[in-house]
């Protein structure tokens, strides 16, 4: 049987390593992957978000560039 969950973002790791950890779960190859991928451009999309608002403050290019 195929099965479909949705889970909070910040809870995602947690129930992965969960259901690994279950020998009669098989994961989808890259499921992983794909949920952190997935992790990264949600944050993202809640900073840009803030950044719109006014709540954080961002970098100039300068600036970035200079840490590099």
């Amino acid at each position: 049987m195929k099965l479909t969950i949705e889970v909070r973002d910040d809870k995602a790791d947690f129930i992965l390593e969960l259901l690994r950890n279950f020998s009669f779960v098989k994961m989808e190859e890259g499921a992983a992957e794909k949920a952190r991928i997935l992790d990264s451009l949600s944050q993202g999309l809640k900073e840009a978000k803030m950044a719109e608002r006014g709540d954080l403050k961002l970098q100039t290019a300068r600036e970035w560039l200079n840490e590099l």
